[in-house]
């Protein structure tokens, strides 16, 4: 049955490719807030598994090259900082182990704390590399950045979270039908 573990997995890659390009990508009228991070959180989570976060960073690389080549995306965001964002990307995935879940339990002001800290702590390192090649760090070094942070901290993060919680209150709906479900065969 070595079939089945297969399929999942190359279904969830594909869902994962949807999703990526559905958020990464500008075509649609309504454009969604990028969701790599939280797909690496959740899959940082729950599944541990490398290969998950390879295909999520070489999706990320894929799309914006593309959509910098051939749909006239500005490549300002292209600096030798965009690095250390693949690199931060990694960690993030990595440091997701200390969360035990994202389902609304007992645990989750922990959890949660701790998904805010790994979101805060992503965007700090993927900004301030970013923000060090660019002309405006040349002009006005660390006070500019932090001007920036003040401005721009909150709403890049927010989106994240946003994700976050879709995923916490569908995984913590899927387990209490799961439960119900299973409570249900037991009294029948």
């Amino acid at each position: 049955m070595i079939l089945k573990p297969l399929a999942i997995k190359i279904s969830l890659y594909l869902i994962i490719a949807i999703l990526m390009i559905a958020t990464r990508s500008h075509h649609s009228m309504i454009h969604f807030a990028d969701i790599t991070i939280p797909l690496l959180i959740v899959f940082g989570i729950y599944s541990r598994d490398f290969s998950y976060a390879h295909i999520i960073i070489l999706l990320a690389l894929t799309i914006d090259n593309y959509m910098i080549l051939y749909e006239g995306v500005s490549a300002n965001c292209i600096t030798p900082g965009y690095l250390i964002l693949l690199t931060s990307y990694y960690l993030i995935f990595s440091l997701s182990r200390f969360v035990s879940s994202i389902e609304i339990n007992k645990f989750f002001y922990k959890n949660f704390n701790l998904i805010i800290l790994l979101l805060t702590f992503q965007w700090f390192i993927a900004t301030l590399s970013y923000y060090v090649f660019t002309k405006t760090f040349a002009n006005s070094g660390f006070t500019g950045f932090l001007s920036y942070v003040n401005k721009w901290a909150l709403p890049e993060i927010l989106p994240s979270l946003i994700w976050i919680g879709i995923a916490s209150l569908t995984f913590t709906l899927y387990q209490y039908t799961k439960r119900l479900s299973a409570t249900q065969l037991k009294s029948n």
